[in-house]
């Protein structure tokens, strides 16, 4: 049985931390100390907007909180119901960064250069804030019975939404054992990580790099989502058509970019 730690809040803070300091780092290095404090408030803001996204999301997948209102559910603290989900806080991220990078860098590289230091590096901020999600014990998987899946202590979520299904009993000291998918989404993060470094080592066209985290990062959620407990909260099987169209949008201008550089380099020859 693991022990239960309320590290949730300590672990995506010192994530959005790590990614706004060490993107910093990255991106002043090519752009110049000039644009540092720039950047810096840049990422900043990103990081902010992670969070209103990823609050925005969860709200709208559910619906029990959106009858108390949009605006009143965003307020709601984190203990009383409402979450965070990951990928509308990417994507609000994302879109800060791609709007106003180029300014934040006094048009010293591209946003596709941008995004591909920055996008990356995402993958390893999520996979830390992962491990506050398995301390804490939220975005727990459904019931399994292999050799590594995880039994979380009585007042966790795992054992109030078993107890709360009928299959604990109310003098049980632990949940089921179920699949620890916090783990599982945090590897995959660090797979995707991995992924799109290794193709910016190569040099690339901009953005390419990007490109790629996105597509692997979307297609290894698409694999562990179903794992999830449900009845635990609401929106998994949209979180899936969300990662597929997210994998299919990369892939499709990955294949194009691809097949119009063929192109050019037949004409070329």
């Amino acid at each position: 049985m693991l022990p239960h730690h309320h590290l949730y809040g300590l672990a995506w803070g010192a994530a959005g931390l790590a990614w706004v300091l060490c993107g910093t780092l990255l991106v002043a290095r090519d752009t110049g100390r000039r644009s540092a404090a720039r950047l810096f408030a840049l990422l900043a803001a990103a990081a902010t907007a992670a969070v209103l996204g990823a609050r925005l999301h969860f709200v709208l997948l559910s619906p029990d909180l959106l009858e108390l209102g949009v605006v009143r559910a965003l307020l709601l603290p984190l203990d009383e119901g409402a979450g965070l989900r990951i990928g509308g806080g990417l994507l609000a991220a994302g879109a800060l960064v791609l709007g106003l990078g180029p300014r934040a860098v006094g048009g010293r590289i591209g946003r596709g250069t941008l995004c591909d230091v920055l996008v990356p590096l995402g993958g390893a901020a999520v996979a830390i804030g992962r491990l506050g999600c398995f301390a804490d014990g939220c975005c727990f998987g459904l019931p399994c019975d292999r050799a590594w899946c995880i039994r979380f202590p009585a007042w966790s979520p795992a054992y109030w939404s078993h107890l709360a299904q009928g299959l604990l009993e109310p003098s049980s000291a632990a949940s089921l054992a179920v699949h620890p998918v916090q783990l599982y989404l945090g590897a995959a993060a660090l797979a995707a990580c991995a992924a799109g470094t290794w193709v910016a080592t190569r040099r690339p066209r901009p953005g390419t790099a990007a490109l790629v985290f996105v597509a692997t990062q979307s297609l290894l959620r698409v694999l562990v989502e179903p794992l999830r407990e449900a009845s635990f909260g609401s929106g998994v099987p949209h979180q899936v058509s969300l990662d597929l169209a997210c994998a299919t949008a990369a892939l499709a201008v990955l294949a194009w970019r691809s097949q119009r550089r063929a192109t050019v380099l037949s004409l070329d020859s």
